[in-house]
């Protein structure tokens, strides 16, 4: 949890810094994600094995590079989605009752102009992604928490539509590294860290305005 607090003030520190001369755009849109889990695995036990899952979801992305004529920049996304289906071991589970996750993100961008019209962006960057759901059907009632770091790459095509309004088509990878769950019980709790082998691919679509 103090991971997770001290990487949220960062993130905030740094995308509130104003930049001289700063070209910045801010973009909403929705996103897909592919998910594939080889395995989790906490405290030597693995916990799951070959995983598969589909989220959908909406984000809220910027992008301020440091000067209008600068390739590059610092870019922050922060994503919401619900997961609508999952597969472990081929066997097809419920997710009916799964809550809404979040993940944010922060890296360093760099663009390259295509033509008059549009323009190539690219980032590199870490992630945590946080999600918490709770068991009522037990007494007393059970909460799992969970935060994920991960690693990112970005690539995102950019169509304007005119001066200041552009379409933006992208792919997000994302390579998780670790994380931390935490479950509690009534007055107790307990916290485990965990590691997870796999990837995400995650396609989006939006519009930005610049600015």
């Amino acid at each position: 949890m103090k991971k997770t607090a001290i990487t949220l003030v960062i993130i905030a520190l740094l995308t509130s810094i104003p930049m001289f001369g700063a070209t910045s755009k801010v973009s909403v849109g929705g996103f897909y994600t592919f998910e594939t889990i080889d395995s989790i695995s906490a405290g030597g036990t693995v916990l799951t094995t070959d995983a598969k899952g589909n989220s959908l979801g909406a984000y809220v992305k910027g992008t301020s590079f440091f000067s209008p004529s600068s390739p590059i920049g610092v870019t922050y996304m922060a994503r919401f989605g619900k997961l609508t289906s999952l597969k472990v071991s081929g066997t097809s589970m419920d997710v009916s009752d799964e809550p809404i996750g979040w993940d944010v993100s922060l890296g360093v961008a760099f663009q390259q102009p295509i033509n008059m019209d549009a323009f190539f962006e690219g980032a590199i960057g870490v992630m945590i992604a946080n999600d918490s759901e709770t068991d009522d059907s037990t007494s007393p009632s059970t909460s799992v928490t969970t935060s994920l770091y991960s690693f990112t790459l970005l690539a995102e095509l950019n169509y304007a539509l005119n001066q200041t309004t552009f379409l933006n088509v992208g792919i997000q990878a994302i390579l998780p590294l670790s994380g931390t769950m935490k479950a509690s019980i009534g007055g107790f709790s307990a916290s485990q860290d965990y590691s997870v082998d796999g990837f995400t691919l995650s396609p989006y679509v939006g519009v930005s305005m610049a600015f």
